[in-house]
């Protein structure tokens, strides 16, 4: 299994935002970090422990991941990242 860094996901969810030639991020580092650690199947309190953060800001960062995806809940999300992943978005 392929090891995903920190960086990939932000390469790929900037890609998505504004495309190639206008590269800003769709979110930010801990909103990639906490989606990250969603798609590893960490529950919110782990993923609070690992950051240091409460689960209230956990939970605030994943409600803004979801708006900002466009998705409803964790597994549309996680499909939309894997979707958007696979490079069928270009």
């Amino acid at each position: 299994m392929q090891t995903e860094s920190l960086y990939d996901v932000q390469e790929v969810l900037t890609e998505i935002k504004a495309g190639p030639e206008n590269k800003k991020p769709l979110l930010t580092k801990r909103e990639t970090e906490v989606l990250k650690l969603l798609k590893k199947g960490k529950y919110y309190k782990e993923i609070g422990v690992e950051l240091n953060i409460s689960i209230d800001t956990v939970k605030t960062h994943i409600k803004n991941i979801y708006t900002k995806l466009g998705a409803r809940n964790k597994t549309e999300a996680l499909n939309k990242l894997s979707y958007y992943q696979s490079g069928f978005f270009h």
